[in-house]
């Protein structure tokens, strides 16, 4: 593995001039969150200091109108940043201060972040997701009343979807990350089971209307799948038609494809669900090779998802994904 990880490493770095975006997924905050872990990882502090450069950019890159999406705007930035923080790979002073004004757009003013997001082609609970990384990594500083909020404007958003019967203005993703982020914040007893179920009603209402019509891509359909599959046998039982609609579309999906898993590594990241099985080292050490001898084709996508892998690999030392 430590060969795998010094070659990422070392392609990320070289191809660092194509990487523009500040986002999580394809940018700079991602890369960096990467190659903190990594100078952790291996002890250099080479990769530290180009991690650091990158930082900076992105906060001097940040912007009053970017994006509030995990994807590539204010969500993923603050992910990257609990996550430094939280590991205590940077310094709490001054990026503390920008977590403070992630803050208030994303967790105290949830209603206009979703409104944005709505609007968007991949469509995301951006702020649920973030709730979770600032729970996962700096839960003494949270305030209740987010995670409240979360809830209280998922439900209200649902709820006028099916009020109104304006289905097509979701999309899978969307839902997924409902789904997801109320999951987990149950299982962190941030919110009783109870408190949910209308939600989990209405989460699973609305992704069948949305799968009828069409409106997932071959990743929602199995992350919907894994997530649902967490969800507790109550709900199996009483989705039956769901269930089974889910696993005859998951059948047709590439799931054993290397590509897939490539492709779509970083919904295993923020998800932390594994969307392709029984991956071995050997696989990936060929896979990535592969991918690097390609990567003048195209290096922006190439250091996007060669991020991905490191973090996945660093994250689940076992050697099997």
């Amino acid at each position: 593995m430590d060969k795998i990880l010094q070659q990422i490493a070392n392609t990320i770095v070289a191809n660092l001039k194509n990487t523009e975006s500040i986002g999580l997924f394809n940018g700079k905050i991602g890369i960096a969150l990467f190659l903190y872990k990594y100078a952790h990882y291996s002890g250099s502090t080479v990769y530290e200091e180009i991690a650091s450069e990158l930082l900076d950019d992105v906060f001097n890159q940040l912007k009053p109108n970017i994006s509030p999406s995990i994807v590539d705007g204010l969500g993923g930035i603050g992910h990257g940043l609990s996550v430094l923080l939280g590991e205590h790979l940077v310094e709490s002073d001054p990026e503390d201060n920008v977590l403070n004004d992630i803050d208030k757009i994303l967790l105290c003013d949830i209603r206009s972040s979703s409104m944005k997001e709505l609007r968007s082609p991949y469509p995301l609970y951006s702020s649920g997701l973030y709730l979770l990384s600032r729970l996962y990594y700096d839960k003494a500083t949270v305030d209740q009343a987010w995670v409240t909020n979360v809830i209280v404007q998922a439900n209200l958003v649902l709820s006028d979807c099916i009020r109104q019967k304006k289905y097509g203005m979701l999309r899978l993703p969307y839902l997924n990350s409902i789904l997801y982020v109320s999951l987990k914040l149950s299982e962190m007893r941030e919110i009783e089971v109870d408190t949910l179920e209308s939600l989990f009603r209405d989460i699973l209402y609305l992704s069948h209307q949305v799968i009828l019509q069409g409106y997932y891509r071959e990743t929602d359909i199995v992350l919907f799948q894994r997530i649902f599959s967490q969800l507790p046998p109550i709900w199996e039982v009483e989705c039956k038609q769901l269930r089974k609609l889910v696993e005859e579309l998951v059948v047709t999906a590439p799931q054993n494809s290397m590509n897939f898993w490539y492709d779509n590594l970083w919904w295993s990241i923020i998800y932390d669900i594994a969307i392709v099985e029984d991956v071995s080292l050997d696989k990936i050490e060929y896979f990535v090779d592969k991918k690097v001898e390609e990567s003048y084709f195209d290096e922006q996508i190439v250091n996007s998802n060669l991020t991905a892998v490191g973090l996945w690999l660093m994250k689940n030392p076992s050697r099997e994904i």
